[in-house]
């Protein structure tokens, strides 16, 4: 069976044994519906959303109901990453800042500054965070120390996605240029 996540404007769909589910708490005050920008799939039947309406949300996918805002950002989330084996979430987009979470402990740990327009693309692997920007940048992250490592500006035009490639500890970066 399918498990059909919606959150207002967007339904997410993923193999399950469990029937169709709809989420609906990423809905705005005014009972506007806020887009839904990134989903990450948790260990325990349990999902991250992010959304327009600048929260992260955790759902419990056999209850279908939203558990927790675990994180929020000023203005529209439109990346977020998550390591389930430490806990770490990282969110951005439109405030320009990448917001770095614990959420075990429930506490944020860094908003990581030097972006001069929307975040639009994320990665972590292990002790970093890379960040890719319509400010034309990539930029590399220490989670340790919550300070930037690297800039890399190498394209004209926006940076729409970005990638860590193990093998050769290489950075792949994604553009409109």
């Amino acid at each position: 069976m399918m498990h059909r996540l919606a959150s207002s404007s967007i339904v997410v769909t993923y193999i399950s044994l469990s029937p169709y589910l709809t989420l609906t708490k990423h809905v705005h005050a005014q009972l506007t519906l806020i887009q839904v920008t990134s989903v990450r799939m948790l260990s325990g039947e349990r999902v991250l959303t992010a959304s327009h309406d600048g929260t992260v949300k955790m759902w419990d996918v056999r209850t279908d109901t939203c558990v927790a805002t675990v994180g929020r950002c000023q203005s529209a989330v439109l990346c977020m990453e998550y390591d389930d084996s430490t806990g770490i979430l990282a969110a951005a987009g439109r405030d320009v800042l990448a917001h770095v979470w614990d959420i075990r402990s429930s506490k944020q740990m860094f908003k990581l500054q030097g972006h001069t327009k929307w975040i639009r693309s994320m990665r972590m692997t292990g002790e970093t965070i890379i960040t890719g920007s319509d400010d034309w940048t990539a930029r590399v992250w220490s989670l340790t120390r919550g300070t930037c490592d690297a800039v890399l500006a190498c394209h004209a035009g926006p940076i729409l996605c970005v990638e860590y490639s193990p093998s050769d500890k290489g950075i792949i970066t994604g553009s409109s240029d």
